[in-house]
């Protein structure tokens, strides 16, 4: 009789009610810049000046022209499926919804700011995204000084895809779709 292969290197997948328990008992320091994606921990780079500027400059705009229509909540954590918690830099949500009752086709608009993490924030997190329905999201690519706009979401286990994308520079306005009459040039952003 053959023994039973053994897997190396696999990694166990861990739920999100796994890692808020391990963050409670103080298995996980709550403080730690990561992500939990598709069950697996991705640690996160700190951000540097000019991710902090455009993101200080983006919630506060924002947050002051559609304040009263929406929540802008910059640096919150979006659960998408059971294992996967991201956070992005900035998310937009109607005022009507609780954050208990977040879910990807609530959320109106995701902004991630792109300096060290470019392929991450157009490859597998714009996936991820779209599959849970996030119905806009905006890719800032500060170094290229190129904005992604990716809408039109194909939802599922099988999507990941939009069915637009954009790319707008920096010294053109943006509006989301959500908000038409709330155009943003990111250039203002210094």
């Amino acid at each position: 009789m053959d023994a039973p292969t053994i897997i190396k290197d696999a990694k166990p997948k861990i739920s999100v009610a796994d890692l808020f328990h391990m963050m409670e008992q103080g298995v996980i320091d709550p403080e730690a810049k990561f992500e939990l994606v598709e069950g697996e921990i991705v640690p996160m780079s700190p951000q540097g000046p000019l991710h902090q500027e455009i993101q200080r400059w983006l919630s506060k705009n924002l947050e002051r022209r559609l304040g009263d229509r929406f929540w802008v909540a910059p640096g919150s954590t979006l659960i998408l499926p059971e294992d996967t918690a991201l956070d992005p830099d900035i998310c937009i949500y109607p005022l009507d919804v609780k954050t208990e009752d977040l879910s990807g086709e609530k959320v109106t608009l995701v902004i991630e700011i792109a300096v060290s993490s470019r392929r991450y924030d157009l490859g597998k997190k714009a996936e991820l995204y779209s599959r849970m329905g996030v119905q806009e999201l905006w890719v800032v690519d500060a170094n290229a000084r190129t904005t992604h706009v990716h809408r039109g979401p194909h939802r599922g286990p099988l999507g990941g895809a939009w069915s637009e994308i954009l790319r707008v520079a920096f010294e053109e306005q943006i509006s989301p779709v959500a908000t038409p009459d709330v155009p943003v040039r990111i250039a203002d952003a210094g």
